[in-house]
């Protein structure tokens, strides 16, 4: 959402199927859960798609870079560990 936000658009609705859309593309699948994938490869595929434009690693303990990025309106992707 932060993102859309700062290229003065608007992201899919949170309901969105989208994403498991996309996942299911990469995997080869017609539903979920699929084989799973690895977040590099994954991520490397949707920059060739063009769905996004760049990834980087970034150390999610570090809250203020986290926030930093954010208030940018770079998307920012955790593992589902507590920040």
């Amino acid at each position: 959402m932060t993102t859309a936000v700062a290229a003065g658009t608007t992201g899919p609705p949170p309901n969105s199927p989208l994403g498991v859309d996309r996942y299911c593309t990469y995997v080869g699948t017609t539903v979920p859960p699929g084989p799973g994938v690895d977040l590099a490869s994954y991520l490397l595929w949707c920059f060739k798609q063009g769905y996004i434009k760049a990834f980087a690693p970034v150390d999610r303990t570090d809250k203020a870079t986290c926030q930093a990025l954010m208030q940018a309106g770079f998307g920012s992707l955790h593992r589902s560990e507590s920040l």
